[in-house]
């Protein structure tokens, strides 16, 4: 079960709500306010740009279907454009969605596969992962109630400190659940997040992931076709589903 939540966490770990929980018993009231300022600041961007560095441990990797290490820039315009470039392994991969459609290429092989999508990114992400199983690393930081994160499976919650994360002051928040622990770090500057670590606490070794989120821009200039997707010479269409 912990493992199954880990995977969880690692593929949609910040999710939108109407509002943060008031409910579960040990949830601190600082770390509930530290996550809506954060949440807030980031809804107010019409438009945004930031890096995800991602390593997973080999067992979530596996039980996932994700590799173990990624590094993708994201760029999103509200309420319905976004654009994902995944450079991890030397192998590019392309992901674009433009408020009609989602479009993929690149990988090892010369693919692409295009599809009708939902009319804005809110839809569009559940939309990817019901219909293809397919799972953006941080899907919740793109919708337009973002951040909010889903405490409602803690049993404990709180605001741990202030440290320092890749030279930024951040507040340190910890989330404790059924053999699992996810620790988030969020900038006390710019209240935007810095870092997200998972703890499978129930298995030999304590398996733990790490996610770095860097390069935030709020007010980004995107030039004209920057979310339309443009295949290039030499591939070939498959099944949503097929690609990786």
């Amino acid at each position: 079960a912990a493992l199954a939540t880990l995977c969880t966490l690692f593929l949609f770990p910040l999710t939108s709500c109407t509002s943060l929980p008031s409910g579960g018993t040990g949830i601190d009231p600082d770390a509930k306010a530290v996550l809506q300022k954060a949440s807030e600041t980031l809804a107010a961007a019409d438009a945004f740009s930031f890096r995800v560095q991602r390593e997973v441990p080999a067992v979530v990797a596996v039980k996932a279907g994700m590799r173990e290490n990624a590094d993708i820039r994201v760029a999103a315009k509200r309420p319905n454009q976004v654009m994902a470039v995944d450079s991890s392994g030397g192998v590019e991969r392309r992901f674009y969605y433009d408020g009609k459609q989602i479009t993929r290429y690149g990988g090892p092989g010369k693919h692409y596969a295009v599809a009708d999508a939902p009319a804005t990114t809110d839809e569009m992400i559940p939309f990817l992962n019901e219909k293809w199983g397919v799972h953006p690393p941080l899907a919740g930081l793109l919708l337009s109630k973002p951040l909010e994160f889903d405490v409602e499976k803690a049993q404990e919650g709180s605001l741990v400190g202030e440290e320092t994360i890749g030279g930024e002051l951040c507040n340190h928040l910890n989330f404790i659940a059924d053999g699992v622990v996810w620790d988030l770090w969020i900038s006390a500057v710019d209240h935007l997040p810095r870092r997200f670590d998972v703890t499978i606490t129930e298995l030999d070794g304590l398996p733990r992931g790490s996610t770095t989120i860097s390069d935030w821009d709020l007010s980004p200039s995107f030039p004209p076709g920057h979310f339309r997707a443009t295949i290039p010479a030499g591939f070939t269409q498959r099944q949503m589903e097929e690609l990786h």
